[in-house]
């Protein structure tokens, strides 16, 4: 018995769209959860179907995740999941469809800014001569440090007040405009 549907083989055809069709009003629950988060991390990945490329869309929490399937890896995708007005903050990676949903706020994905830092420090490593930027390779450190820590503060399950984190936003940008 799965939400009030007998299951044997015989039925097993049309089984899971009579399980979708029970299934959407919660589904719908739990996209609205999810356009009303404070912070929402969302991604997509590439689905292969029948021989077809579609695309499954997440978004969520630590307490909350919601997947679409999508055909499409299109701006409109990205608003059926987050709705066109978010909420909250989004945290997602640079591709173009998030720019369809206007959140209040927008993060870059730590992992990508952390991979383009480590691109650059390694496209610095390659200069020769006077063409060699120590400064630039220090800011690099700095920001994989950054990051560092603060990948390491949530793993401790440390949360910081807005002013504290301020406080270390401010010393940041004054280390890095030495």
């Amino acid at each position: 018995d799965f939400f009030g549907l007998q299951f044997v083989p015989a039925s097993a055809y049309g089984f899971h769209r009579q399980t979708a069709r029970r299934g959407a009003p919660l589904y719908e629950d739990l996209r609205q959860k999810i356009q009303v988060l404070p912070v929402a991390h969302a991604d997509e990945t590439s689905w292969r179907h029948d021989g077809k490329t579609s695309w499954v869309w997440y978004a969520g929490d630590a307490d909350l995740a919601c997947f679409v399937w999508d055909a499409h890896r299109s701006g409109a995708a990205a608003q059926n999941l987050l709705g066109k007005n978010f909420a909250g903050v989004l945290v997602a990676d640079g591709l173009a469809s998030y720019n369809a949903v206007e959140p209040k706020e927008r993060q870059s994905c730590l992992a990508h800014i952390h991979r383009g830092v480590e691109e650059l420090d390694k496209e610095l490593a390659l200069l020769k001569g006077k063409a060699q930027d120590p400064a630039a390779r220090q800011m690099c450190a700095q920001v994989q440090g950054l990051i560092k820590r603060a990948c390491q503060s949530v793993g401790q399950g440390k949360r910081w007040d807005r002013m504290k984190m301020r406080r270390k936003e401010k010393a940041f940008r004054r280390e890095l405009n030495r």
